[in-house]
């Protein structure tokens, strides 16, 4: 079997430390260590240049480039733009911690470096059929997170920009996270496969018990003079509001092989403050308002991809508590949500990133008499979930383009209510 292989993809062992295979990709399913014996099939792509571990540990990684000593990667000048070029992960590496794939571009020499300029690559340049999947449970060190007052948003716009009818007046919002508490160890389950040279399937779920809590406040002003038509437009302003507030460290998963090709895996854990507000009924001054809330959820969220088309379920449950209080003037609504969301990264871009997490959505109803004040309105609370699936998911396949996109579910009647206080 070897030596077919090496008749039919002209195999050569530089001492550059490259393994190259001129037109081929990997056809085979995911393994712990590579097995030159297997069938590679042939390919419309360029040269497969697998950089030896040796050589990978020398390499230095940035957005574009990749530069390897030129005494041991001279060879290198040799290559065509569209060859590939796919490096494993280098433990420690301060220049290749991630591993890469690769389109080879151009080529420099630069003092005693080789420069080559790189495009992006996808695996379905380098793998024309197999599969590999990984589970994963975040460590009990990134399980509790605990964050202290944050700012979400401070800014003041000319409301001339919302309506021009509206000139000579500013909007100002600031809206500050005063506490947050999660508890979340989740599992991860990834899957994918190819075949034809596509990516055929792809399996991402999250799962595990969330515990939470965090404090909202909310202090909008309006400066200027208001007519009553400027306050209907000012009714339909609503900002939605996202911040990052923690990354987990970057936990590296077990190389795969998929035939020649090393896979390298990794998994980031972020938590998410989103919070929208409304302002219907809003005449203008200062509206302060804060939100509590908190609540335990079970958590059970997938995305799949079978080839075509990108479709997502959910089982998670959610039982909660909030409150609510509103002074100097109204608000339609407001909803806040801490999301706990997972990401896999190959390489050294990140792909699939899953997001769910349980919120409150706080319905503030004005009483008839009172339009315009907060007195005598009551609100309610009901649980609500989003899901949110974004990431650069090209590194699988060109053919699996994924634009961000959020799955809003109803998962409960209103659990509490009460009035709103001054």
């Amino acid at each position: 079997m070897l030596a077919g292989l090496r008749r039919h993809l002209s195999v050569t062992t530089a001492s550059v430390g490259l393994f190259a295979a001129a037109g081929a990709t990997a056809a085979l399913t995911g393994c712990s260590s590579a097995d030159a014996g297997e069938t590679v099939a042939s390919s419309t792509s360029g040269a497969l240049i697998v950089v030896d571990p040796a050589l990978a540990a020398s390499a230095q990684v940035a957005d574009g480039a990749v530069s390897f000593p030129l005494a041991t990667a001279s060879d290198l000048q040799a290559h065509q733009p569209g060859d590939l070029l796919v490096s494993p992960r280098v433990a420690g590496s301060a220049g290749n911690s991630t591993g890469f794939l690769r389109k080879f571009a151009s080529s420099q020499v630069q003092g005693d470096r080789l420069v080559v300029t790189t495009t992006p690559a996808a695996l379905t340049d380098v793998v024309s059929d197999g599969s590999a999947q990984h589970t994963f449970t975040v460590p009990t060190s990134a399980s509790s997170i605990d964050l202290g007052r944050t700012t979400l948003t401070d800014f003041s716009v000319d409301l001339s920009t919302v309506d021009p009818a509206l000139a000579g007046n500013t909007f100002s919002l600031d809206v500050t996270l005063d506490e947050a508490h999660l508890d979340f160890q989740p599992d991860l389950d990834f899957s994918m496969a190819f075949a034809d040279g596509k990516l055929s399937a792809l399996h991402m779920a999250t799962s595990g018990s969330l515990s939470a809590s965090m404090g909202v406040d909310v202090d909008a002003r309006v400066t200027g003079t208001l007519l009553d038509d400027g306050l209907a437009a000012l009714g339909h302003y609503n900002p939605s509001l996202k911040q990052r507030l923690w990354s987990s460290p970057v936990w590296n998963l077990p190389t795969q092989w998929i035939g020649l090709v090393p896979v390298e895996e990794s998994v980031q854990m972020y938590l998410t403050a989103k919070c929208s507000v409304s302002f219907q009924g809003f005449t203008g001054g200062e509206l302060q308002a804060h939100a509590t809330a908190s609540g335990t959820a079970t958590i059970d969220g997938a995305i799949d991809y079978d080839g075509s088309n990108w479709t997502t379920t959910d089982g998670s449950a959610f039982a909660g508590s909030g409150s609510l209080t509103v002074a100097n003037g109204a608000t339609e609504a407001l909803f806040c949500q801490i999301v706990p969301s997972l990401a896999v990264r190959f390489y050294d871009v990140v792909g699939p990133e899953l997001g769910v997490g349980a919120g409150l959505d706080f319905s503030v109803q004005q009483a008839a008499a009172n339009q315009g004040s907060a007195a005598g309105s009551t609100w309610t609370a009901s649980p609500e979930l989003r899901a949110t699936v974004q990431g650069d998911v090209t590194v699988l396949g060109y053919n699996a383009a994924l634009g961000p996109f959020t799955i809003y579910q109803d998962i409960g009647t209103p659990f509490a209510s009460g009035s709103v206080g001054n």
